[in-house]
């Protein structure tokens, strides 16, 4: 329609009018407004709140954007998709006429300076940068007179999302622990962090068997500055380099140290029988 959608309810202190404004981009709103330069997410809003009636009683608005506070960004998770430079932030002045104003978009939650325009948050945790996180919802309370009150009730995820880090030979030991135990945090959503220094085998799927809920693994390896001067081919043209040598360099690119004899032996067997197969 081009226009916001209203909803007037009525609370115990008089009417309260919601204004409804979907996650909108220039291109959603261009085509109502031809007169208009319409080239930033700004723009749009903007363009989008002109249309707004307001209804009785306390305005509302509930909003599904990036906004910021006098330049100021909110605090961001990994999971929110970015565009580049500020093409999809906007300033929360353009929310002045409004008591209320609950936005979504971002997972944390959060004031915008010291108006009433709040992120509830997400109620689940999305991504590992929001580890530590509260979640929940906001309570609101809007009196009659515009005074404000708002409060997070916390909300326990049925499992928790964690990081975990150390040798796999360890890790392993405490799942065993855990599931002896039947303590449910064996079941928790985990990123887990490797020190082992050696490499180790099918260490996902060894872990997924006592934690069927990990979701990223991670290697964490000393490295030499020396190591990885080595570890690099400095331009030499591989196609003169021997199937060990460039297995060589890979591994030392990949664990910070060279094989071993041993390693290199097994890898020279392997190598010779691939290039008698094809000669």
């Amino acid at each position: 329609s081009g226009r916001l959608d209203r909803v007037d309810l009525m609370g115990r202190e008089g009417p309260v009018s919601f204004h409804l404004l979907p996650f909108v981009r220039p291109a959603d709103v261009r085509p109502y407004f031809p007169d208009q330069e319409i080239s930033s997410v700004s723009q749009a809003v903007s363009a989008a709140l002109s249309t707004m009636e307001p209804g009785p009683g306390r305005q509302v608005l509930m909003a599904h954007q990036f906004v910021t506070c006098s330049g100021q960004a909110p605090l961001r998770s990994d999971s929110e998709v970015l565009q580049i430079g500020s093409l999809d932030q906007m300033d929360a002045s353009l929310f002045q006429a409004f008591d209320y104003v609950a936005l979504g978009h971002l997972h944390r939650m959060q004031q915008l300076g010291q108006g009433p325009l709040y992120y509830s948050g997400s109620p689940l945790a999305y991504s590992f940068s929001e580890i530590g996180q509260t979640k929940g919802a906001l309570l609101v309370d809007l009196a009659g007179d515009g005074r404000l009150a708002v409060r997070q009730i916390p909300l326990k995820a049925r499992h928790a999302m964690r990081r975990i880090q150390g040798k796999l030979e360890a890790l392993l030991e405490e799942g065993r622990d855990l599931e002896n135990r039947k303590d449910p945090a064996r079941l928790d959503y985990l990123e887990v962090i490797l020190t082992d220094q050696e490499p180790v085998t099918d260490p996902m799927n060894r872990l997924k068997s006592l934690f069927p809920h990990l979701m990223r693994l991670r290697f964490e390896r000393d490295f030499l500055e020396d190591d990885r001067q080595d570890a690099l081919l400095d331009g030499e043209d591989l196609r003169s380099m021997s199937l060990l040598e460039l297995f060589s360099d890979f591994f030392l690119a990949q664990t910070g140290r060279p094989m071993t004899g041993r390693q290199r032996a097994i890898v020279k067997e392997a190598a010779d029988r691939a290039q008698e197969k094809q000669s």
